[in-house]
């Protein structure tokens, strides 16, 4: 058995979820490979800091006055972590291709606003409500030995699902329209690339990997 230590500083390339965008997250992973023969397992906890944000279409309620209300609701994904197991294999010296999975958790700011708007007055109100939502995340990726040295590159995607987590809210009125908010579920796609840094406890046996 072969273990190893890594050092992993990367960033997200490309994320993207139900009426989401996304900026450059950055990642802080912990990694804890150990290598039996052609086969790496191991576990990694990480977190990312991100600017992923995603809003409703605006509800318009028109009311005699005239008054008029606009209310949107968006999601703001502040943090993403998870706790993942891996499982690879090397079918080439230098090179890991493998799986992983496990759980995932996210905090996201709901924010809701309201405009009003009279002929006397537009008046603007926000509220936040901070969150925290588990679920599981699962994905592939690949690392690759560069240059003969202790510097590896990588490329992961992941899965994050969280469920449905808001219920379906319905609001029936007697002046002005009624409305339903439908509760949907949470998903986001992540690709990430990355450079790692391998410290090895050198036993004489030359891994693979």
């Amino acid at each position: 058995m072969k273990k190893l230590a890594l050092l992993t500083l990367g960033a997200v390339a490309l994320a993207s979820g139900t009426a989401m965008a996304a900026d450059m997250p950055v990642k802080a992973p912990y990694v804890a490979p150990a290598q039996y023969g052609w086969w790496v397992v191991g576990l990694e906890i990480d977190f990312s800091a991100t600017r992923i944000r995603g809003d409703s279409d605006p509800l318009v309620r028109t009311f005699a006055g005239p008054l008029t209300i606009t209310d949107t609701t968006g999601d703001d994904v502040k943090w993403l972590g998870t706790a993942r197991a891996r499982l690879g294999f090397t079918p080439f010296a230098g090179v890991l291709l493998y799986g992983t999975g496990g759980l995932a958790w996210e905090r996201v700011n709901r924010v809701d606003t309201e405009v009003v708007v009279t002929p006397a007055i537009t008046q603007t109100v926000v509220t936040t409500d901070p969150r925290n939502w588990f679920g599981w995340v699962a994905g592939v990726g690949g690392e690759f030995k560069l240059f003969n040295s202790n510097w590896i590159g990588r490329i992961e995607y992941l899965h994050y699902d969280f469920g449905q987590v808001e219920a379906t809210t319905t609001l029936t009125t007697t002046v002005g329209p009624s409305f339903a908010d439908q509760g949907g579920r949470q998903w986001i796609d992540v690709v990430r690339v990355g450079l790692s840094y391998r410290f090895c406890d050198c036993d004489g046996v030359r891994a693979r990997y």
